[in-house]
């Protein structure tokens, strides 16, 4: 499937090989505009069915409290692994898999081949 923009930044989502694969831009601020953005294409890309979702970071990435709120609402990510190679990956990553309850497991990864790896051997 082809590669779809997320608002107006460079963002992009794709969904292949049955992962969705969402790419943050390098220096992003994720707000509460763009977060909804990207959860409206998930949602067009996917219609009713859910998919492992790839989350790759380009530190440094940055993520408001509202935008937080947005992604960690159920939508049609049955699980998320989040890739990031530098420490304000593991950061922002850490702030948003703590505090509110995520509505399906979400991990971080330094590696993109160990967090398909998991997410291909999560049980459907």
């Amino acid at each position: 499937m082809a590669t779809v923009p997320i608002g107006a930044t460079e963002a992009t989502l794709e969904l292949t090989g049955g992962i969705l694969h969402l790419r943050w831009a390098q220096g992003q601020f994720i707000d509460e505009e763009e977060a909804r953005a990207a959860v409206a294409a998930a949602e067009k890309m996917c219609g009713t069915r859910r998919y492992p979702m790839l989350v790759t970071l380009a530190a440094p990435v940055w993520l408001s409290c509202k935008a937080r709120r947005i992604l960690t609402l159920p939508g049609p990510a049955d699980r998320i692994a989040i890739v990031g190679s530098s420490p304000v990956d593991a950061v922002m990553a850490r702030f948003f898999l703590t505090g509110k309850a995520l509505a399906c497991p979400a991990r971080f990864f330094t590696s993109a081949g160990k967090a398909v790896a998991w997410l291909r051997d999560v049980p459907q």
